[in-house]
């Protein structure tokens, strides 16, 4: 019976060891359950982000294709619209020319000649340098804006 202690303390030890590592693993379970539902959040998250990442660039980029195929299309308009100038622009050099013909021939009446030089010709002049500003200030305007298109990049990405 002198071994009942020893006996009892060699139980409490092997019973401590057999509920340490009992906890152990049931801590190392608890562990790697919390590792792996971690694991899921962060890619789950990630997946999250790239979608909403893919979502904007694919946005930005349809805005960008139709911001270019509305400056297209302006240019076109515009291109067109300066034709039409340039054809107002041949006429009216056409009728500088008539005029010219009526100043420099010598059978003209010489009241029409002089009326030609201080009034039509000046006019017609005045008018085509108007028109020649108006071209140029439509050309311009619109490189601007195909220009201010192609370098603010800034707001192409929504936040």
């Amino acid at each position: 019976m002198a071994n009942l202690p020893l006996i009892t303390v060699v139980a409490d030890v092997v019973g401590t060891l057999i509920n340490g590592h009992y906890r152990h693993q049931q801590q190392m379970t608890q562990l790697e359950n919390e590792y792996r539902l971690e694991k899921a959040r962060i890619e789950q998250d990630t997946t999250l982000s790239c979608k909403k990442i893919d979502a904007t660039l694919s946005y930005a980029l349809k805005d960008l294709e139709a911001r270019i195929k509305h400056q297209h299309d302006n240019f076109a308009l515009l291109v067109q619209s300066l034709d039409l100038q340039l054809e107002d622009n041949r006429i009216l050099q056409q009728r500088i020319n008539d005029l010219m013909k009526v100043v420099t021939n010598p059978q003209e009446v010489p009241e029409i000649r002089l009326m030609v030089l201080q009034q039509a010709l000046p006019a017609m002049m005045k008018t085509q340098q108007q028109q020649a500003k108006q071209r140029h200030a439509l050309l311009i305007q619109q490189l601007q804006n195909n220009s201010a298109l192609a370098n603010n990049p800034s707001n192409l990405l929504l936040k």
